[in-house]
Order: C-alpha cells, then structure tokens, then sequence
C-alpha cells in the first residue's frame, strides 16, 4: 500500500486529487477527516486533511507543507533497453534510491524500442514508487534513439568487466555534482557505443557478470554511499 498519494492540483490551502488517486483512497478505505500525505513530484511533500471524497476527484485541507532539497550530487541513469518487466523492475528500484533521471537508450546490442505508451507507463511506475518511497521528486524517464549530448562537467561511469575498481576514482566522484552512469544490455556495450561516450570512466563493480538492472542499482547504491547523498 503506498505510503502518499499524488497531488493533481492546489489552490490556496487546497490540495485536489484526480480520479485515479480518489479510487486509490476508497481502495484504501480513506475517509472524510483522515490525515494524508500527498506529493507533488517537484520536492514538496503536503500533510492535509481529507475534506471531500467525490465520485471523481478529491480535495483536501493543507496543514503542513515540506519543501526538500534535491539530493546532490545528481545522479542520471542511462540504461540500455532490456525487456519490459526487469526495465520496470529497474526504473521502481531507481526512483525508491532517488535518481534524479533514467534514460532508456537504444545501444547496438539493445533492439528493443519502447513507443510513447510504454513510456508513459513508465512514467506511472515512477510515481507508484515515489509514492511508496515517499521520494518527493519524481525523475523523468527519457527513451533516446540515439545518444544525447551530454555535459562535459558530468562524471561519466560505464560499467564494465573489464574496467577499473571504483575505489580508483573516488576523488572523481568527490568533486562531481553530476554523474551519468551507464548501463549496457546483456552483451555490454560495442565499440560503436563507447566511441560516442567521451571522456568516460569503465569501472568494474563487482567480480561477476551482473544483468542490467541489478549492475544499476547496484552503483548508484554505492555512490549514494559513498557520497552521503541524501
């Protein structure tokens, strides 16, 4: 059961919730005079009280709000298309770890493409996470054709069998306040791939082959750690 609901709208001390999180309330046997968190998506966490529950919607009556700071350095997620249940699984288990980003690109290896639908029911797993998380930003889930001009402040890290220990960059990750992470799909990445991602750091994470969303949360794991993110 998740732990708030999402906000569709506010209007002065008023919160007002859509259809979709109405049912979820009656679902959840809410009632009139409950207390309830609710979430924005743009780092505002509300504490209100249940004022109306509609057929259609729902409004609430603002008793506390909670503005947070975005947690820093940012962290993006770039990870190769992989089958739709694991690329799910993947993005929940991201947003619950606070990725600021998850970007799904079309490496050479990787021929699955997810059409606008796909994405926008990623889009829904993200907010069904944070809500369970009680992450009060919401990352965008981005699906690239090809790969996107990145940042040359940013810290890029390929995982990569073959690449270094992460303990050998740590003052990278230090002075970054932003860092891509790449992730590849189960034949890694081609030459072709890594030929597009300049400057990055090939960093070896673990001593066995890990599948995609596991080698994901797995790094961005650690450098919440080893940055203290929070």
């Amino acid at each position: 059961m998740a732990n708030a609901c999402k906000i569709d709208k506010i209007q002065e001390d008023k919160v007002f919730l859509d259809f979709f999180e109405t049912n979820h309330l009656k679902i959840s046997r809410k009632k009139k005079g409950d207390i309830i968190l609710g979430l924005d998506g743009h780092g505002n966490i509300y504490k209100f009280k249940l004022l109306e529950l509609n057929p259609k919607f729902s409004i609430g009556n603002i008793l506390e709000k909670r503005k947070y700071k975005k947690p820093e350095p940012f962290i993006n997620l770039y990870i190769s298309s992989i089958k739709w249940k694991r690329m799910k699984y993947a993005i929940e288990k991201a947003t619950e770890i606070s990725t600021t980003s998850i970007h799904i690109i079309r490496s050479e290896f990787s021929n699955i493409k997810y059409d606008s639908q796909k994405i926008e029911k990623f889009q829904s797993t993200v907010i069904e996470a944070s809500k369970q998380s009680l992450n009060p930003f919401f990352p965008d889930v981005i699906f690239h054709e090809n790969y996107p001009k990145l940042n040359n402040e940013d810290l890029n890290i390929i995982c990569d069998p073959e690449g270094v220990k992460l303990k050998s960059i740590e003052d990278k990750i230090f002075k970054s306040n932003s860092i891509n992470v790449f992730i590849g799909p189960e034949g890694g990445f081609s030459d072709k791939d890594i030929s597009f991602l300049n400057n990055s750091n090939k960093v070896n994470i673990a001593g066995n082959i890990l599948r995609s969303e596991t080698a994901s949360l797995y790094l961005i794991s650690i450098l919440n750690y080893l940055t203290d993110r929070s």
